[in-house]
């Protein structure tokens, strides 16, 4: 059985730049310095998730989009839109196929990465702070 140690990890700070980083290039004692750098986001960046594959990092905030980058390079690849404001919560389903987000908005959006799926957003929502995906 092969062990997997990863030491990358994304950051983001108030100037919207994405960071990804790894400790791996970094000797002990140096800054950590990022190995990509993404911006787009024009407001703070509230959340960051990998994807499963860490093929893509995708962010979220206060300005009500979802954007995927592609972490090999630091491209967008695309933006989702459909909450009307911030987004404080997303996480992706186990087989990595579903995005559900939540929003102060207070609806919960299902996403196949590409677009909308599924939208609960009846009026008996309060503000999403957490979503999880079940395990599938």
């Amino acid at each position: 059985m092969k062990i997997y140690i990863y030491y990358v990890f994304a950051t983001s700070s108030s100037d919207r730049v994405l960071k990804i980083k790894d400790l791996a290039e970094t000797k002990e004692g140096q800054q950590i310095k990022p190995i990509r750098q993404m911006s787009g986001h024009k407001l703070k960046v509230c959340i960051l998730k990998f994807s499963k594959d860490g093929r893509y990092l995708i962010s979220a905030g206060y300005d009500r989009q979802i954007m995927i980058w592609d972490c090999s390079n630091g491209s967008l690849v695309t933006c989702l839109l459909g909450h009307s404001d911030a987004i404080f919560s997303m996480d992706i389903s186990r087989d990595g196929s579903i995005l559900c987000t939540g929003s102060v908005d207070f609806s919960i959006k299902i996403w196949n990465f590409g677009q909308l799926i599924k939208d609960k957003d009846d009026g008996k929502l309060d503000t999403v702070q957490r979503v999880t995906p079940s395990a599938k």
